[in-house]
């Protein structure tokens, strides 16, 4: 009777010291669901990435995370922080810009800012601390959660090792009901095998769905079967670690409180004050040139020596760097700066007021030459993301000066964050590609300078994605249009056809999570064309395919379906 009851003490106390080490570590109650969890989102980006293009695939792969987190939620009794929900909206948010359009910088940015936006919950599902982080905690924060995705899953093994060793041997539930079933499973076998031959031989369909099973484990390429359950694993294991890392409560690294700097400043406002005035000046001489030689007007930029398409070219990109360069110095002078006294706090608010305003003078400068170097070049792909970038820089300084004088600049981070969004989302509500026909289109129409490039570049046509089709067709049939201008989308849409149907040849039978909005779009307005009004697809003397166009052109089709 003693001994048992020690053993019962013992066992206690052995339970007691296994759930304290857990309590430490701080991680979730139900581990194996988080395993679960993670290889199936491993498994997931096998099935629906492998050998298949981007397309739905990538909305289901996002929708499957966010399930799993949901049902992690509901297994642990734990309830994700409200602001949680608005990172999660700005997560389908970018998911379906990045399905939505097929232009491939769209989508890059977007694919890339619902990654970070993931990493962001997943590191403040429950806390919602990624609202109060500065620069620094964010780069901090997904730096050690890179971490976390390995660190945690071995924390994990080690205290399921840990329960193991202190539960009875003798008991053990999971063999009472599993080894059963196993034993089930042999009997059925043969059984199975016996029946389902039978209802092949009776039905055609059934065998060719069993047929086709069979098709699908069998192991061809041993390699690549080594390979892909290799990264299966890897990723498996690395999204256990995020699952494990976003419902634990422990936390590396920890914010200031609120309304302290990150660290002590140690600059005097003096230095920071000369910096900041000095900066206005340089800003200032160069807004008054502006004003003399830019905004003037051509005859000014012709009297200082340089011709219309000479001036636009020059000092785009440099502009805007100078204008992000500004921003960063912005938030480094307001964390390294002492500023005990209020009248300290007000001149900086001040010099600030005026840098950002001469630093939105200065974008808009920037803003003007680029508008001037399309008017003589057309319209690109980079020049349009371009304009889009200086506007929301500028909304961005606009924000920036409210936070200064509401004493709200430690959430220049959400603001960022936030504008940042809007910049890679507007991508996809503009459609850059459509936008970019039209414009070029509009621009035909326009008095040009004299020194401006007149015409349409029918080989950048070839580089469009599946967004432009449907404006490059009612290109085509526009007769309003000058004819070469026609020829041109003519030639485009018979390209795009004849890779379409090329395509569909070699394969006939493309999964459809690899299919987007814009590329079904694309394909039903494509097929619905006439070919008679069309341009024969030839040959030249290298093999290549293309249209022959009425200047002795060829406009090639590159490649089969884009």
């Amino acid at each position: 009777m003693i001994e048992k009851e020690l053993r019962t003490l013992v066992q206690e106390k052995t339970k007691n010291l296994t759930e304290e080490n857990r309590s430490k570590r701080q991680l979730p109650s139900h581990l194996p669901a988080f395993f679960i969890g993670g290889f199936f989102l491993s498994l997931a980006i096998d099935i629906l990435f492998w050998e298949k293009s981007f397309g739905f695939s990538f909305l289901i792969w996002v929708g499957l995370i966010l399930l799993a987190a949901g049902v992690l939620a509901i297994i642990e009794g734990k309830r994700p922080h409200p602001s949680t929900y608005v990172l999660v909206a700005g997560v389908l948010l970018t998911t379906i810009m990045a399905v939505w359009r097929d232009e491939p910088g769209t989508r890059a940015y977007n694919v890339f800012f619902t990654l970070l936006l993931l990493g962001l919950t997943s590191d403040s599902l429950l806390s919602g601390e990624a609202f109060h982080f500065r620069i620094g905690d964010a780069f901090l924060r997904l730096w050690l959660l890179v971490f976390a995705a390995f660190e945690r899953p071995i924390q994990a093994l080690t205290t399921l090792s840990e329960q193991r060793k202190t539960q009875k041997k003798k008991v053990r539930p999971w063999r009472r009901v599993w080894l059963p079933v196993l034993r089930g499973i042999l009997i059925a076998v043969p059984i199975l095998l016996i029946f389902a031959t039978l209802l092949s031989s009776a039905d055609p369909v059934f065998e060719k769905v069993l047929t086709d099973f069979w098709a699908f484990l069998k192991i061809e390429d041993w390699g690549e079967f080594a390979f892909r359950t290799f990264y299966i694993i890897v990723l498996g294991f690395c999204f256990s670690g995020l699952l494990l890392h976003a419902f634990s409560k422990k936390r590396y690294y920890h914010l200031p409180e609120k309304g302290k700097p990150g660290f002590k400043p140690f600059l005097g406002k003096i230095e920071s004050f000369t910096v900041l005035f000095l900066i206005i000046l340089l800003f200032g001489l160069f807004i008054f040139i502006q004003f003399r030689y830019f905004f003037g007007g051509n005859s000014n930029i012709n009297f200082a020596g340089y011709t219309y398409a000479e001036y636009a070219r020059k000092g785009t990109e440099e502009l805007i760097i100078v204008a992000i360069l500004s921003l960063g110095l912005y938030q480094l002078l307001h964390t390294i700066t002492r500023l005990e006294q209020k009248t300290g706090r007000t001149w900086m608010h001040f010099l600030m007021t005026i840098l950002i305003v001469e630093v939105v003078i200065i974008l808009l400068s920037s803003y003007q030459r680029l508008a001037m170097y399309e008017l003589i070049y057309g319209f690109s792909r980079i020049r349009v993301r371009t304009h889009l970038f200086i506007l929301w820089l500028s909304a961005l300084l606009g924000l920036v000066i409210l936070l200064e004088w509401t004493g709200k600049s430690r959430r220049f981070f959400l603001v960022l964050l936030f504008v940042s969004l809007g910049f890679v989302a507007s991508q996809g509500f503009l459609n850059i590609d459509k936008h970019i026909v039209e414009k070029n289109l509009a621009r035909l129409d326009e008095n040009l300078p004299q020194d401006a490039w007149e015409g349409l570049d029918h080989s950048y046509l070839a580089l469009l994605s599946n967004d432009a089709v449907p404006i490059m067709i009612e290109a085509s049939q526009d007769t309003s249009l000058e004819e070469e201008v026609r020829e041109m989308f003519l030639a485009e849409v018979s390209c795009r056809l004849w890779s379409l149907e090329q395509e569909q040849t070699h394969d006939p039978s493309e999964a459809w999570v690899s299919q987007t909005p814009s590329s079904l779009r694309a394909k039903q307005v494509l097929l619905g064309l006439s070919k008679t009004n069309l341009p024969k697809i030839e040959s030249d003397e290298w093999g290549s395919n293309g249209v022959w166009l009425q200047n002795g052109e060829m406009h090639y089709c590159y490649g089969f379906w884009q």
